[in-house]
């Protein structure tokens, strides 16, 4: 069973990956922004932990922000990439899939950040594992799995560990409101978010994990879920 010391945040750019601990290694979910992998290297380096501990890495979507430093963490580690099939082509072609801003905040990073965002490439790479709906983490020591939650992309996954917590992504958006869970104001499709949302609460997850914002518990979704009717 994982336990919260067997957790591990690390900031690779305005986001946060995980690096999860299990009975053979190490998996890590997302890889960050661009040209920041050496924060990851230093991380590692203070806790003690050979890159090559790491031997899945987890794509929570095609976005860059969460695949962008990828290639350059699997060419040190030797991991293997896990995606939804969906959003493969998005790390085959180093380029992010299609980017819905919505709410008020969205239209606030359109104004600062919109053709950026567009224009932002990274380099290709090829994934390993492919999935179409669940996956079973125990062959890599982790009593978990991964489900399809799309929304915020058609491929989005979020990792279930021991039925209790899970790391969604962007599935639900934390910042700019200094870590208080929002509606996303990027999402490809807010009906399957709401979907995805209740589908994690019905597994019984008690603690979600994003990668823009604090952590947060069933309640404030359950809440979110109530204001949306």
């Amino acid at each position: 069973m994982i336990r919260m010391s067997d957790i591990f945040t690390i900031k690779l750019g305005f986001m946060k990956s995980f690096l999860i601990k299990s009975e053979t290694g190490y998996v890590l979910i997302d890889a960050g922004y661009p040209n920041k992998e050496q924060k990851l290297w230093n991380f590692l380096k203070k806790k003690k932990i050979n890159p090559e501990e790491i031997n899945l890495v987890v794509v929570t979507h095609g976005h860059y922000d969460h695949f962008g430093s990828l290639a350059k963490i699997v060419e040190k580690t030797n991991a293997k990439i896990i995606v939804h099939e969906n959003d493969q082509e998005m790390l085959k072609k180093g380029k992010s899939g299609k980017i819905t801003l919505r709410t008020k905040w969205g239209k606030i990073l359109e104004k600062l950040m919109g053709k950026q965002m567009r224009k932002i490439s990274v380099t290709p790479i090829k994934p390993d594992i492919v999935i179409t709906d669940n996956y079973s983490l125990e062959e890599y020591g982790i009593k978990g799995k991964i489900l399809h939650t799309p929304g915020h992309t058609d491929g989005s996954i979020s990792v279930v560990l021991n039925s209790k917590i899970a790391f969604i992504g962007d599935l639900t958006h934390g910042f700019p409101l200094r870590g208080k869970t929002d509606f996303p104001f990027v999402a490809e499709n807010l009906e399957d978010v709401f979907q995805s949302w209740k589908k994690l609460l019905d597994e019984g997850v008690e603690l979600f994990y994003q990668a823009h914002g604090k952590e947060f518990k069933r309640e404030l979704l359950l809440k979110r879920l109530r204001e949306r009717k």
